[in-house]
């Protein structure tokens, strides 16, 4: 998961910032951070929790 962050921000991001930059306008470069957290937050609300310690411990306790 951090590989992949590392991947993107590093790699993929300038270049899309770039592109954005070059064809829009350097003021809406702002946006491309605001919306990356928006959809990292969207997709985050369909992971499912798949450590067993974690999911064990939820269990016990929603048991209780």
């Amino acid at each position: 998961m951090v590989a992949t962050g590392e991947i993107f921000g590093g790699g993929i991001a300038p270049s899309i910032g770039g592109a954005i930059a070059q064809n829009k306008g350097i003021e809406y470069i702002l946006w491309m951070p605001l919306v990356g957290v928006a959809l990292g937050a969207v997709v985050s609300l369909f992971l499912k929790e798949t450590a067993p310690a974690k999911v064990g411990s939820l269990a016990t306790a929603a048991a209780k």
